[in-house]
């Protein structure tokens, strides 16, 4: 069992098991700290916007 799961055990005796649920992140590459379960943004959230024009799609 990693420290990202929670485990519990029913009153049947079996082990439930679920995983830290993370939320999406804003970032083109998240990373992994070791003491989280879920990725981060170290150099902050980038979005990346991107509009029509007549000549075509622009980013």
């Amino acid at each position: 069992v990693s420290p990202c799961e929670k485990c519990r055990c029913e009153p049947s005796g079996e082990v439930l098991c679920t995983v830290a649920a993370c939320p999406q992140t804003e970032c083109v590459n998240p990373e992994y700290e070791p003491d989280q379960c879920c990725p981060i943004c170290k150099s902050g959230e980038f979005h990346c916007d991107f509009f029509l024009r007549d000549l075509g799609l622009t980013f």
